[in-house]
């Protein structure tokens, strides 16, 4: 019985021994979650050359500009949303 209670002994010290071994595999991309949102959401400071800027019409812009300052904002059109699946 005191042999048994020895083996069990040892197997419980060498498992809590195993555990302070510390990560060995760790990936390359561990902990820069932070740096990667912010990656993701500051605008690129060097865009491509090629891309033009969206068509806009001036006048349309400076109209609605005067309309919110007047406070005159047409109101968009409702809108039906379908939500389609789920439980």
């Amino acid at each position: 019985m005191n042999s048994n209670v020895r083996i069990l002994s040892a197997v419980a010290l060498l498992a809590a021994l195993s555990a302070c071994g510390g990560p060995q595999y760790l990936r390359p991309g561990l902990g820069d979650a932070v740096q990667r949102n912010m990656a993701s959401h500051i605008v690129d400071p060097e865009p491509d050359k090629e891309t033009t800027p969206a068509p806009m019409e001036g006048s349309r812009a400076a109209l609605a500009v005067e309309r919110y300052k007047a406070g005159k904002v047409i109101k968009p059109k409702s809108v039906k949303i379908t939500i389609a699946g789920g439980s």
